[in-house]
């Protein structure tokens, strides 16, 4: 080995070991100071058959008799390199098992004498120091992309357009606002200051706010919200909106600690830590109807004053109809339209089987539908018009009406008072059957008015919800993949009063945070919109308790 001083020197020591380790670290028995040797580099033990071998304890090889090897058996007078370093396994004297031998084939000194006696000058000695290169560098940043922009944009000579604003923009401008991303000053209304909620509500003047109670939007926390802290512009088409769940979290969390005014459930995670959904749902005061906020704790039934039974609609062996058996499904009624469905209407789901006839002699003849103030009116009509016309096939009428007339024929008083009693009498029956039984009756809540001889029968009209989630968003087309009747138990459904929408456990089927593997990763904005007209933007009356 090489001494402090240049000399070589050499030194014995003897182990009594059962291996021996080599490596540069302090902790090995044969101790190399050469970067290429790693800590623990190699090691030499004693095969069960007698002899030794070398086994690398890490992907770097070592060079036996200059072949590089992961391990081989070592015989006297094989040559091990590691790096500058030469491990000889001499011939061992009596008492001695192995005898190696370590010498540096270049010293650490050697490895630097190609550069002896050639004059070294570093980049300090030549006054091109590294400081005053960054510094250099800083200086030439600021004059091109800050100083002259500046000079060009606000100097006596002063030139607008693209081609400077340019070296100013940040990135690339959302789909929002391409239009007018050469326009730096429609937004950035002051140099050098960030752009204020002013410029925003320039064109955003009617967006919705986050909550429709004043008291809310006073506290600090919102009142003093920059637009910018959650939409950053200049991070390309799709990175105006903000999906970073914690821009929600950071309050729906802990919402007690921030805005315990709002009365909010904590919200932190999908997966676990999230309050089931509530609903919009109508209730009934004085026969008219008006929407509550409910939760599935509160509430497992809807009041729409429908008679509906899914179950017999979507019986596998079909449904009677005028032309035969249909087998219906839940797309024959219900149809997308955006992230609801378009409304439910007589005339385009039920008339084709629902037909609203009242006089079995007369099939043609059908009452309106929507208009119940009317219909007694119009049966009475009807069957009055046949008294008086005559030749009615009804066997148990009386004569009279039974009678075919001339043309033109004026019956007498007593004959006329006679065919309209029958006209009375029908008329009667066919509303009471057409109320109570057989039309009427069979989709909607009637209630009998016997003081009205008008109108004797009231329909509530139905309160059918196009929307029901009250602060959230679904898009069915999302889903259209999957059967409905993995998420609404309609085939099992006896009346329409049954809620058929799914809890929150049947969407973390399918649905969990971000940062799952196995589930599909869902964030705030996936369901819920800052800025939601008709949930957080519209006011909605407040919980009530439960029926």
């Amino acid at each position: 080995m090489e001494s402090l001083g240049g000399l070589e020197v050499a030194s014995d020591e003897v182990l009594e070991v059962d291996r021996v380790t080599i490596g540069r670290g302090t902790d090995q028995h044969v101790v190399l100071s050469d970067i290429r040797v790693t800590l623990a580099h190699a090691e030499i033990r004693l095969q069960p058959g007698g002899g030794y071998r070398i086994e690398c304890q890490g992907p770097n090889p070592v060079w036996l008799n200059g072949s590089p090897v992961q391990g081989a058996a070592l015989g006297v007078g094989d040559i091990v390199d590691l790096g500058r370093f030469r491990v000889v396994v001499g011939n061992p004297e009596p008492g001695i098992d192995l005898l190696l031998t370590i010498e540096e084939r270049v010293s650490a000194r050697e490895a630097q004498g190609s550069r002896r006696g050639l004059y070294l000058m570093s980049l300090e000695q030549a006054g091109l120091g590294r400081r005053r290169w960054a510094w250099a560098l800083v200086a030439l940043v600021l004059g091109l992309l800050l100083l002259l922009p500046v000079a060009l944009r606000f100097g006596p000579s002063a030139v607008a357009g693209p081609s400077v604003d340019a070296l100013w923009q940040a990135g690339p401008s959302s789909g929002a606002h391409a239009g007018f991303i050469a326009e730096c000053s429609r937004c950035h209304q002051a140099p050098f200051i960030p752009v204020g909620n002013a410029a925003c509500l320039d064109c955003h003047r009617d967006q919705p706010h986050h909550s429709s109670r004043p008291e809310l939007l006073a506290l600090p926390g919102l009142a003093e919200a920059r637009c910018g802290s959650c939409h950053g512009e200049h991070n390309g088409r799709d990175g105006l909106v903000a999906r970073k769940p914690t821009l929600c979290t950071d309050c729906h969390a802990r919402p007690g600690e921030r805005f315990a005014e709002a009365n909010l459930e904590p919200a932190a995670r999908f997966d676990d830590a999230h309050p089931d959904f509530s609903f919009n749902l109508p209730a009934w005061k004085d026969n008219e109807a008006h929407r509550v906020e409910l939760t599935r704790a509160t509430v497992q039934r809807e009041e729409p004053h429908l008679l509906f039974p899914h179950d017999l609609h979507l019986a596998a062996a079909g449904i009677a109809s005028p032309e035969g058996k249909r087998v219906m499904a839940c797309a024959d009624c219900h149809v997308p339209a955006g992230e609801g469905f378009q409304p439910l209407r007589m005339q385009d789901q039920c008339a084709s089987c629902h037909r609203l006839e009242f006089d079995t002699d007369a099939p043609a003849r059908e009452l309106p539908h929507g208009m119940p103030q009317q219909v007694s009116a119009i049966i009475r009509g009807h069957f009055a018009r046949l008294a008086l016309a005559g030749e009615v096939k009804d066997p148990a009428a009386p004569a009279i009406v039974r009678l075919l007339r001339r043309p033109g024929e004026v019956l007498a008083p007593a004959q006329a008072q006679a065919a309209l009693a029958w006209a009375d009498e029908r008329a009667a029956l066919a509303i009471a059957d057409v109320f109570e039984r057989r039309v009427c009756g069979s989709c909607h809540v009637v209630t009998a008015t016997p003081g009205d001889a008008d109108a004797p029968y009231r329909i509530d009209a139905p309160a059918l919800t196009q929307r029901y989630l009250t602060g959230a968003r679904f898009d069915h087309a999302a889903h259209r993949t999957e059967d409905c009747s993995r998420c609404h138990e309609a085939k099992a459904s006896k009346t329409s009063a049954d809620l058929l929408l799914p809890g929150i456990d049947n969407c973390r089927g399918c649905h969990a945070d971000q940062s799952s593997s196995t589930r599909v990763g869902t964030t705030c904005v996936d369901c819920h919109g800052f800025h939601m007209a008709g949930s957080m933007g519209t006011p909605v009356p407040r919980k009530v308790p439960a029926p």
